[in-house]
């Protein structure tokens, strides 16, 4: 019974299984050389992607940085490109331009127990970009569980 909860934690999480074969003294000193070449990538990117979304710069950051260590904990894939890309913060900046107005802002904290200048537009932003990210990764989900493309 405890081989078979291990075996479910390695099938979600594959660095259980490539970390006992990584080649400590070959593979660091490149490692940390790439990973260093795409931090330095990242943050400039990072950045004007988040503004491209019409978003704060900082959440750009905060993008290029947890996704690739999500990615060393659930990836299998050596040549993958991850991360944000212009495209979609183009198609997300689209989404966020026509979801909230003041208007609806000012409504909103009226009939909250907010204060007025507690909750901004930005924060309104914030807030459409999570839902769009969550509803678009559940269905990438029901669509990866359906046809089987894990």
């Amino acid at each position: 019974n405890l081989k078979k909860i291990f075996q479910f934690f390695v099938s979600i999480f594959p660095i259980f299984t490539w970390i006992r074969e990584y080649k400590w003294k070959s593979y660091l000193k490149h490692d940390i050389i790439c990973g260093s070449t795409l931090g330095i990538m990242q943050i400039p990117q990072g950045l004007a992607y988040a503004r491209l979304a019409l978003l704060p710069p900082m959440s750009g950051l905060y993008v290029s940085f947890i996704t690739p260590l999500i990615y060393m904990i659930t990836g299998t894939s050596k040549p993958l490109s991850i991360g944000t890309f212009s495209v979609i913060s183009l198609m997300v900046g689209t989404v966020v331009s026509s979801g909230i107005s003041e208007k609806y802002i000012k409504n909103y904290v009226s009939n909250s127990s907010l204060s007025s200048g507690a909750f901004t537009i930005q924060d309104a932003n914030f807030i459409v970009v999570s839902t769009l990210t969550f509803l678009v990764g559940g269905i990438q989900v029901k669509i990866f569980a359906k046809f089987r493309l894990y």
